[in-house]
């Protein structure tokens, strides 16, 4: 079954966000799971606090998984948390020290998809509306989709900057 575009634009826009503005992870101190295992299980009620307050939507029905491996102790392997609209890499840095990467695993529909990407790295995108590339330009998000915008409903900037009223201060 072929991939549809969209889909591989938005893989191919996910990588080179990466590579501009790579993801520095979440820090977090403690068990993975408050269950018998604090290695797997239902997620930890501290680990569920962290990732909300760093913008990540998990509940607390999110379960972390041990890393598919045979060899190497589990304590040291990375983990995995899994729920409906998030799946986060957990590596060990020491001790009851992690750090969590929010993968870019899609979980929204091929129609959600067509319409708009599920994972912006707005980042990666600050710095290329700062940097200079290709003939010393930069490149700006925004205006690119304005653009787009535009293009699809078959108006011009002017056009669409003309059904604006003007207002006219008496001084």
């Amino acid at each position: 079954m072929p991939i549809p575009l969209c889909l591989t634009l938005t893989w191919f826009c996910e990588l080179l966000e990466e590579v501009v503005a790579p993801d520095a992870g979440i820090d977090y101190t403690g068990v993975l799971s408050d269950g018998i295992d604090p290695l797997q299980g239902k997620i930890a009620n501290a680990l569920l606090t962290t990732l909300v307050a760093a913008g990540i939507s998990v509940t607390d029905q999110a379960q972390v998984f041990e890393t598919e491996i045979a060899s190497g102790s589990s304590a040291t392997l990375p983990h995995y948390l899994r729920d409906k609209k998030a799946v986060c890499k957990i590596i060990n840095t020491g001790g009851n020290n992690y750090k969590v990467f929010r993968l870019r695993q899609t979980l929204s529909s091929a129609e959600e998809l067509a319409a708009a990407p599920e994972y912006v790295n707005s980042d990666a995108y600050n710095s290329l509306k700062t940097a200079k590339y290709a003939f010393k330009l930069s490149f700006d998000l925004d205006h690119v989709e304005a653009k787009a915008y535009f293009t699809r409903f078959d108006i011009s900037r002017g056009q669409a900057h003309g059904g604006f009223p003007i207002s006219r201060h008496s001084g």
